[in-house]
């Protein structure tokens, strides 16, 4: 039973992973001026949820300041209070420390400080005071009213009389008393008295005594002090173990005994040895109306076993490591349970084929249905990767607060605007995106975005903008960050690369080969080391991350505008469309995703050469720069260098996610097909030009082109030797 409350555990986590989403979505509309009632509504409920679930699972530190947050946003609610930007700021830095408080819980977070949740439940006091509330001491809680009458508690039926017999399977009592903590943290004993109720499944025994000596008079009593204790009487058959889960959830926050009296039940106290009289049951006594004790129970019996809850706990077995989970919409799972009846009907008239005698009709029959095999193979290999699709917004959500707390500490005023959130990607890619986007929004913050004072200087609005997009493009997910700041400075770039020895003294480089630079290990731009950079790690870390996904990042900039990244994705790390193409006796694979067009080189076919070496193709009035595939790569060809004629040869036009194109020769093109990804650095090692491998059927590895690679290098390779400059360094 332990690993099913270890289950609902991770199913709480998994709903305040979704719960608090719902409350940063919140709290941002309300920041940018959105006071619709429904939001607010949507905010409260997230942090009642929250509040409720860790309430269960005896998450008292959780509890308690969601306790708080709730009240303040009631006061919001209610419009009490009303949503002013120093009020939806308080709430904000307060969602801050609440998802840290989960993470904290989960164990994926650090140790939360005392003194930060202290000063952030005295800024939500504050808004409680101001909404008309007085303090913790009213926090979920009503006036009465002048007439209130007290009414009796009757979820259960007491037994009038109930005796024990020496034939009787005995009976077990349950004491226990809630402490303090219990009540602070908004749990309440009924729920353990309805569980208790809940192990009596054949409604043999079920007595509650309440010892209510320890109360006060009206006047005297404290709201979060304990002072009942119940003693519960079950039938003797109720295990031990089952009893100890009924207090799991309570945690140090109740006090537990149990005690067995006669009978054979399972725990011992069961009938003496043969031959043997025990007093216990020649005295067995009748259990009546007489108040019971928490623990021992009167009378005493013979076999009493008193057991603390944490110690009952203990001795259970440890728990064990949950397994990642993913949420599906329902409708997929339907589809996909839709194509697994298809391909049972399929492989039925296959089988059928199959039995046909032979001839030309068992032929046909058999392509048939080998061909809807396949189709339907393909449908479910789609529905299987929709289901690992998740969309980025879980991520693009947590940089909210990344460009918050960066914003904070450099000081500026920054908004952060998010795009194409719904873009859906393989759950693997997802999961790995929050350190290179968290690197690059401080990033921008930091170094993007100019100071208050340099933005009115220059015309600008006074708050920064940040924009994260997402979308999908040539089969392939991009993801921008397009902040409006002052821009790359490439002379102060390129003279920071030369102090540093990334470039030669006497280096001449184009623009973007000036960008690239930022990506170069140890190269920083800042003055003084910060919390947010200055210690020339961060950028090269991302381009490392990205391309360990099988990406690449791009940079654009203009000064006084502004600088957008790119980061190019796959849509999954697992398959990918095709093109098979031969190339000097190899196989290899162009993904189709990057296949423009195809065509073949005629003696007509106009390709110049350049006076640099390079070669360019027309194209329906465009020339588009041209690259062997085999010299790129640096394979053998046969016949010599001087001997490779291009007459005949096939060529693939591809571009790069930018829209640059470029064409590739190779000696042949074949069939297209679905390859499974195989990683090349992992397996082997990186290799330029090449961006994984796959298995073909016969068992040989075939190479996947990297096509954004090569047609970045030609281009850049022609872009710079066409530069005066770059010819003089060459030279």
């Amino acid at each position: 039973m332990a690993s099913v409350n270890d289950e609902i555990l991770q199913i709480f986590f998994q709903e305040c992973q979704e719960q608090l989403p719902v409350l940063e979505s919140g709290l941002s509309s309300l920041d940018s001026g959105d006071y619709d009632p429904e939001t607010v509504n949507a905010v409260f409920r997230a942090v009642h949820s929250i509040k409720g679930g860790a309430a269960s699972f005896g998450l008292e530190r959780l509890v308690r300041f969601a306790h708080t947050f709730e009240s303040a946003l009631d006061c919001l609610r209610s419009k009490t209070v009303e949503p002013t930007s120093e009020i939806v700021r308080t709430f904000i830095q307060s969602m801050d420390v609440l998802s840290d408080l989960v993470s904290e819980a989960d164990g994926s977070g650090e140790h939360v400080p005392d003194d930060r949740i202290a000063n952030h439940e005295k800024s939500l006091l504050s808004v409680i005071e101001m909404g008309g509330g007085s303090g913790p001491s009213e926090i979920g809680a009503s006036p009465a009213p002048a007439d209130f009458t007290p009414m009796a508690f009757e979820g259960f039926d007491l037994e009038d009389d109930l005796e024990l017999t020496p034939d009787s399977s005995g009976l077990v009592i349950v004491g226990f008393r809630p402490l303090d903590d219990l009540y602070r943290r908004a749990d309440d004993p009924r729920n353990i008295l309805s569980a208790l109720k809940a192990l009596n499944a054949e409604d043999e025994v079920f007595l509650v005594e309440c010892d209510k000596s320890a109360l006060p008079p009206l006047a005297d009593l404290d709201v979060e002090k304990s002072y009942l204790s119940w003693s519960v009487t079950l039938p003797g058959s109720v295990t031990d173990e089952a009893i100890t889960e009924v207090f799991d959830w309570t945690g140090d926050a109740c006090e537990m005994t149990i005690s067995r009296i006669g009978g054979d039940g399972p725990e011992g106290g069961g009938a003496p040895p043969a031959g043997e009289e025990s007093a216990a049951t020649e005295e067995a006594p009748t259990v009546q109306n007489e108040p019971a004790k928490p623990a021992p129970p009167p009378p005493a019996p013979a076999s009493v076993t008193p057991i603390p809850v944490r110690e009952a706990q203990k001795a259970r077995a440890p728990r064990r490591p949950q397994d990642a989970t993913i949420r599906v919409d329902l409708p997929r799972i339907d589809g996909l349970m839709d194509l697994v009846g298809e391909m049972v009907i399929a492989m039925s008239s296959m089988e059928a084929a199959c039995s046909m005698p032979h001839g030309q009709a068992r032929e046909d029959e058999v392509k048939q249905c080998l061909g809807g095999i396949k189709s339907l193979t393909r449908d479910i290999q789609d529905s299987v990767m929709g289901l690992r699709a998740q969309p980025v917004k879980s991520v693009f959500q947590r940089m909210q607060r990344v460009v918050r707390e960066a914003s904070q500490i450099a000081k500026k005023s920054i908004i952060l605007e998010l795009e194409g959130e719904n873009t859906e990607v393989d759950r693997t890619i997802v999961e790995q995106l929050t350190d290179p986007l968290t690197h690059m929004l401080r990033n921008a913050v930091d170094h993007g975005v100019e100071s208050t004072e340099k933005r009115l200087a220059n015309g600008k609005p006074k708050e920064g903008k940040i924009i994260l997009s997402a979308g999908h493009r040539s089969g392939r997910i991009v993801i921008s960050i397009k902040d409006d700041g002052g821009g790359i400075n490439k002379q102060r770039v390129l003279q920071i690369a030369k102090e540093k020895g990334i470039v030669s003294l006497d280096a001449a480089l184009s623009d973007d080969e000036i960008n690239e630079l930022i990506f170069a290990p140890g190269f920083s731009t800042a003055a003084t080391i910060s919390d947010l950079s200055g210690r020339g790690v961060g950028m090269d870390v991302v381009k490392q991350a990205i391309q360990a996904l099988g990406g690449r990042v791009s940079i654009k900039s203009e000064e006084g505008v502004g600088t957008t990244f790119d980061l190019s994705l796959p849509l999954t790390l697992a398959v990918m469309d095709g093109m098979f193409v031969e190339c000097r006796g190899n196989r290899m694979v162009v993904p189709l995703a990057s296949t423009v067009e195809t065509m073949k080189i005629y003696p007509e076919t106009r390709i110049n050469r350049l006076p640099n070496g390079g070669m360019a193709v027309a194209l329906r009035g465009d020339f588009l720069p041209l690259v062997v595939l085999g010299d790129e790569l640096g394979l053998h060809d046969p016949a010599g260098l001087a001997g490779y004629d291009l007459l005949g040869k096939d060529i693939l036009v591809v571009e790069n996610e930018s829209g640059a194109k470029a064409a590739i020769v190779v000696d042949s093109i074949h069939q297209q097909a679905q390859v499974v990804i195989k990683s090349l650095d992992k397996n082997y090692k990186d290799v330029a030009g090449v961006s994984a491998a796959t298995i073909l059927g016969d068992g040989s590895v075939a190479l996947i082109i990297d096509v954004p690679s090569i047609v970045s290098t030609v281009t850049r390779r022609l872009d710079t030797r066409s530069n005066p400059a770059s010819k003089k360094r060459a030279a």
